[in-house]
């Protein structure tokens, strides 16, 4: 008997190491266009999620010390946000930051700016645009950091693009040298800076959504 005893043992845990080596098949493949957009299929899972969820990953907490460091670090021609309400409005409720993993270094996450925003001290010029609104096309494209907002603060009647793959197109096709925070004109930056405003309220929303809209809704226009 206790001989049959240690053998039914041996097969259980024999039995559950091989259960623990059958993962799953990952997702790592982008999803190509002809248009030049490359969407990460792990990221728009990321990005649903949010969307879910409604709210900013980064707590209270974590956005006041990042919006302290960002005032003293990314100054004069470096600064990305108004002042440091305006950093905590957006890092705590309009922009909806995915929180990512910690000392992730690319990516559209709140982890990805604290990174940049940390690599700033010493290089202000290159990295606070990284930990900016935009992202500055290393802590997400602009693109994905415009659809995300779209997905996130426009929704229901204020939905503007029917998917993320529409948003992300329509994107593609829109100038992108405008400047962090820009208010009017026909380029992404100006759709970002509107969409982050939308997520505010829901009145905003009602105000600021169409200005994210592929025909920027009288406001992201040629000037």
């Amino acid at each position: 008997m206790k001989k049959l005893g240690i053998l039914s043992f041996t097969l259980i845990v024999s039995a559950l190491a091989a259960c623990g080596d059958d993962e799953p098949a990952g997702t790592d493949a982008g999803v190509g266009t002809d248009l030049g957009v490359s969407v990460d299929l792990g990221s728009m899972l990321d990005i649903g999620v949010q969307v879910v969820d409604g709210g900013s990953d980064a707590g209270p907490g974590a956005c006041a010390a990042f919006c302290s460091t960002m005032q003293t670090t990314c100054t004069g021609v470096n600064v990305q946000f108004a002042d440091e309400a305006a950093c905590l409005a957006a890092c705590e409720t309009n922009n909806k930051w995915p929180a990512g993993t910690e000392g992730a270094t690319s990516g559209d996450s709140f982890a990805c700016r604290q990174y940049h925003l940390g690599a700033a001290a010493t290089d202000a010029n290159t990295h606070c645009i990284h930990a900016g609104p935009t992202g500055g096309g290393t802590c997400g494209t602009l693109c994905e950091n415009m659809c995300q907002l779209a997905a996130s603060n426009c929704t229901s009647t204020n939905a503007i693009y029917a998917s993320m793959e529409e948003c992300l197109l329509s994107c593609s096709e829109q100038a992108s040298d405008g400047e962090v925070n820009a208010t009017a004109g026909d380029t992404v930056q100006c759709r970002i800076y509107h969409l982050g405003v939308a997520g505010s309220s829901v009145a905003n929303a009602l105000t600021h959504c169409p200005h994210g809209a592929d025909n920027g809704g009288g406001v992201c226009v040629t000037l």
